[in-house]
């Protein structure tokens, strides 16, 4: 056998700057992801600790305020992110959205709780209907970030 017929292993290629920033990107978020939902399996934990340590719990109306005041947090905040997921796709693409479907579920998502504001401010919605559309929004962001993959 000569040394021209020997075959050379493949040499492993480097992945394109793109693939490593959306691979690091992916990793992060489901990071955050990962610390939210340990965030709010300590809140539970630490609520029904302070359930059965103080039965007096505060009234539905304080309840609802606080309801309220942390979706528009929540909204303001996702609108941000947003607003800064179009700008860092324009400068990856050239598009400000592109064929996602994950951009596609979080503006659906923005769009609920955008209705559910509206239906506060306007129409009064307090109380179970109010919460109903805060849960569907929740849903769709829960399913936004673990059952839609990236295109």
């Amino acid at each position: 056998m000569s040394d021209d017929d020997r075959a050379e292993p493949p040499t492993p290629r480097a992945a394109p700057p793109a693939s490593i920033g959306r691979a690091i990107a992916r990793m992060l978020l489901k990071a955050v992801g990962l610390v939210g939902a340990m965030f709010v399996v300590v809140l539970v934990c630490v609520g029904i600790a302070l359930a059965v340590a103080y039965p007096n719990l505060p009234s539905l109306d304080s309840v609802e305020q606080i309801h309220a005041k942390a979706l528009t947090l929540g909204f303001i905040l996702l609108s941000g992110g947003i607003i800064t997921g179009a700008a860092w796709a324009k400068s990856v693409t050239g598009f400000y959205f592109f064929e996602d479907a994950r951009q596609l579920w979080s503006i659906i998502a923005w769009l609920i709780y955008a209705l559910f504001l509206q239906a506060r401010i306007s129409a009064g919605w307090r109380g179970r209907r109010g919460i109903l559309l805060s849960l569907l929004g929740f849903v769709v962001i829960v399913f936004t970030f673990l059952g839609v993959r990236h295109n």
